[in-house]
């Protein structure tokens, strides 16, 4: 069984997230001091990314509409959808696929077998190619989106968009390769107003990932939550290298 943990962060949850992650440490055999330090120095990251950050993350986008509770649900979404469209442009922009010459995430740019379109970024020199689930090719008479879930369920991190109040457990997607979601909620979307809500949950073996959430987590669409939102995302990426999953096929490798 997989268990998860919820970080709803404020700048006054750092120390107990760091004692967490500190006795979960000591709980494993330990560490030495120098390897301690490193983990305080992550738990304590704001907005900058560790030195051994994966430059080249591709990053699962899900959209869970309202009521929606089931991993079959999750992947039959499609677009046209304004609020989660809105969104997407605080992503990336949209690259044609066939056109496309940067990091490709592992979709096709040459026979369009991944689709025609997604969401691709450069931030502070790292490229991020996003698998947005309702880009990704739906299949007729396929309840299990197969296609969709084949790079959604290998990434590591997922964003889900959520255009309506609705809970989300990680346990509603079966992967053995998904450790952290960062959910994000809109408020009065495609408008002046337009604000999102923001809660982080991982696997309870990843350690805590800077930057904070806020007290209340609530951002207002704009520059600002875009710089918040992707260095989150990308130390999350961090930050899963560390569980134990990971940790043993470093070790396997060395």
């Amino acid at each position: 069984m997989i268990v998860y943990q919820k970080w709803l962060e404020s700048v006054g949850d750092l120390a107990s997230s760091t004692s967490r992650s500190f006795f979960s440490t000591m709980r494993r055999g330990g560490r030495d001091s120098r390897g301690r330090r490193q983990r305080y120095r992550m738990a304590h990251e704001d907005r900058r990314f560790p030195e051994n950050t994966v430059r080249y993350p591709g990053i699962g986008v899900i959209h869970q509409r309202f009521g929606q509770t089931s991993e079959e649900q999750l992947f039959s979404n499609s677009l046209p959808n304004p609020a989660l469209e809105e969104f997407l442009d605080i992503l990336g922009r949209r690259v044609r696929l066939k056109d496309h010459e940067g990091y490709r995430g592992g979709l096709d740019t040459i026979h369009g077998h991944t689709g025609a379109e997604s969401v691709h970024t450069t931030f502070r020199d790292r490229e991020i190619m996003f698998h947005v689930s309702s880009l990704l090719p739906f299949t007729e008479n396929d309840p299990q989106q197969v296609q969709r879930k084949r790079h959604i369920g290998n990434d590591i991190v997922s964003v889900v968009f959520q255009d309506a109040n609705t809970p989300f457990t990680p346990n509603m997607i079966v992967s053995h390769f998904l450790h952290s979601f960062v959910v994000v909620q809109v408020v009065e979307p495609n408008s002046s107003n337009t604000r999102y809500k923001v809660s982080v949950t991982s696997r309870s073996d990843v350690p805590f990932f800077g930057p904070p959430l806020p007290s209340p987590a609530v951002f207002r669409k704009g520059p600002e939550f875009q710089e918040f939102l992707l260095t989150k995302i990308i130390n999350a990426e961090t930050a899963a290298y560390k569980a134990e999953r990971f940790a043993k096929l470093e070790a396997s490798n060395e």
